[in-house]
């Protein structure tokens, strides 16, 4: 596990996280950021439901396709994080080491990078 000297930056701190909670016995793990505001839960659950099964990291995009709104494995096999300037893609990289597998999702692709999003993302 890292020291908190060595947390600086969201992919440690994500990373920090994902073990605490595999060593409280947590089997699956979804990652979503907190400016996915609409999050429906029966995609999340859906993403769940995939990563088990496939012994994948499931990656759900954000609208645009560069950012990662999702991210949901088990916890025996996380990914490596890579949260920052064009994630998804970095993320589908992983496939030569790891099988990642991509999931559209309506709601989550749905996050507020800029002011004026959240009329955006009204329903």
């Amino acid at each position: 596990m890292l020291e908190p000297a060595e947390v600086r930056d969201i992919n440690s701190v994500v990373a920090v996280g994902a073990d605490i909670l595999r060593r409280m016995g947590a089997g699956l793990i979804a990652v979503i950021p907190g400016d996915v505001s609409l999050v429906d839960a029966d995609e999340v659950e859906e993403g769940l439901n995939l990563a088990p099964c496939s012994s994948v990291t499931v990656v759900i995009p954000d609208r645009r396709r560069p950012g990662t709104n999702g991210l949901m494995f088990a916890t025996s096999a996380p990914p490596e994080f890579t949260y920052g300037a064009d994630s998804f893609a970095k993320y589908l990289e992983q496939n030569a080491s790891r099988r990642t597998m991509p999931l559209s999702s309506r709601s989550l692709e749905l996050d507020v990078d800029e002011p004026r999003e959240p009329r955006l993302h009204s329903i």
